[in-house]
């Protein structure tokens, strides 16, 4: 267990990171800041205790897997919908009462994972 209770801002410069694995931590929010990894394929931020994602995820225009799992986010900005290259999204154990309409718009989203 990682015991980071603030989101390294320092990473948001990394612009040809690809994975970014920050499972596993105390509460910290997500910075708006995270739209500059413009080249990240796969995002992990389960058991992280976040209760809420910036409107800026929808820039994360590469993302491919995005995983937030047991968490306590009880809203997913519509701006995910935006995210084209999506094949897999995991939202279980979550606050969620729904999803974004834009989310059923995604023609490569294979797995979805709501409970």
């Amino acid at each position: 267990m990682n015991k980071f209770k603030i989101f390294p801002e320092s990473i948001t410069e990394l612009n040809n990171l690809k994975y970014l694995g920050l499972g596993v931590n105390k509460n910290f929010d997500i910075p708006e800041s995270i739209k500059n990894l413009r080249n990240l394929r796969i995002l992990v931020l389960n058991h992280n205790s976040n209760s809420r994602l910036p409107e800026t995820f929808g820039n994360l225009k590469s993302l491919d897997f995005l995983h937030l799992e047991n968490n306590k986010i009880d809203f997913i900005p519509e701006s995910l919908g935006k995210l084209n290259s999506l094949k897999e999204l995991e939202v279980q154990s979550n606050k969620l009462l729904s999803l974004p309409e834009s989310l059923f718009k995604l023609k490569s989203l294979k797995k979805l994972s709501k409970y």
